[in-house]
């Protein structure tokens, strides 16, 4: 079934931006925030029951960027800049990786699910097989 709640409660949106002018994106290493924002893919927008109090302080944007294209090769320099990213802000946590089997390849800079997982046999493909 579908579940359908007035957007005062709960409401969500992927909003597709207009193009960012001419020669701005990629930004440069160092750009501010507004300008490195101006280059995302999306803007999610998600609001609240309270957002109408807060005005627009209520609506909490994300801007989203596009990493990989529809075949799953990086799209640069955002999937660089996402993986420098997460090594510097993230832990890796082996013995919950093992558990999720969960296979953390420095090499290629993220992470690849296990060809096999030991209690279901489930498996998956290596990213070079993609």
């Amino acid at each position: 079934g579908t579940w359908v709640l007035p957007s005062q409660i709960l409401s969500f949106s992927l909003e597709r931006p207009g193009p960012a002018p001419d020669g701005t994106c990629p930004p440069p290493t160092q750009a501010a925030k507004q300008d490195v924002s101006a280059c995302a893919a999306w803007i999610w927008k998600s609001s609240g029951p309270l957002s109408h109090l807060l005005g627009r302080y209520g609506v909490v944007q994300h801007h989203v960027f596009q990493i990989v294209d529809a075949s799953g090769a990086p799209v640069q320099p955002y999937y660089d800049a996402y993986v420098d990213y997460t090594k510097s802000h993230a832990r890796q946590d082996e013995a919950l990786a093992d558990l999720l089997s969960i296979d953390f390849a420095a090499e290629r800079g993220s992470f690849a699910v296990k060809r096999e997982h030991p209690d279901y046999g489930m498996s998956a493909p290596h990213p070079e097989e993609l």
